[in-house]
């Protein structure tokens, strides 16, 4: 097993609405796992609510590697919000 590490996401909604109940996805590769969660859960949701225009969000995931040697891993990060807020 690997040191525990940080990964920070970070978003800015640059347009000029309100994007209502945003919710972050995290999602992790194989071979990785969120430090505190059970190893089987392999991603992460975060709801931030509604982001005003402009606004700015920071979210930290402590995360560990628990197999292989010297790979490469890819995460992913989306976030999904009402789609009414676009009108």
């Amino acid at each position: 097993m690997g040191m525990p590490f940080d990964i920070v996401v970070s978003f800015r909604n640059d347009s000029t609405r309100v994007l209502k109940d945003a919710v972050l996805t995290f999602n992790l590769p194989e071979g990785t796992v969120l430090v505190g969660k059970p190893s089987r859960q392999n991603l992460e949701n975060r709801e931030l609510g509604d982001l005003g225009a402009g606004s700015f969000i920071r979210e930290n995931f402590r995360v560990m590697f628990v197999g292989g040697v010297n790979v490469i891993k890819n995460f992913e990060s989306v976030i999904v919000y009402n789609p009414d807020t676009l009108g």
